[in-house]
């Protein structure tokens, strides 16, 4: 149905330019379509802030490109805060170095 993945203690590009003791990445967060809408989504990024937070970090972050507009509209819905745009931040990936790079934080 979908999954989860939390980065932590690596060097997780573009959030290990900061290198932050107290940042957990989001690295990747899918549901399977025939499963959306139903909360699934919602429902693991809890998963993965509350396990972030038991650790001990202090904040949660993800990165999507300008192109995903149903990621950005997730993240909100979460009280996520775009906390930076990279406007050349895919420069080096031709296929999509015309997109911005969004980064997105939550508090814990």
């Amino acid at each position: 149905m979908g999954g989860a993945t939390v980065a932590i203690d690596a060097p997780v590009y573009p959030m290990d330019r900061f290198q932050r003791q107290d940042l957990a990445v989001l690295w990747d967060l899918r549901v399977h379509p025939e499963h959306r809408k139903q909360g699934i989504g919602s429902q693991l990024f809890r998963y993965a802030v509350d396990w972030a937070w038991s650790k001990g970090y202090g904040q949660l972050g993800m990165e999507t490109d300008s192109s995903n507009v149903a990621a950005c509209r997730f993240y909100a819905r979460q009280r996520c805060e775009l906390g930076a745009i990279h406007r050349f931040g895919y420069i080096g990936v031709p296929e999509v170095a015309h997109y911005a790079m969004l980064l997105w934080y939550l508090d814990l």
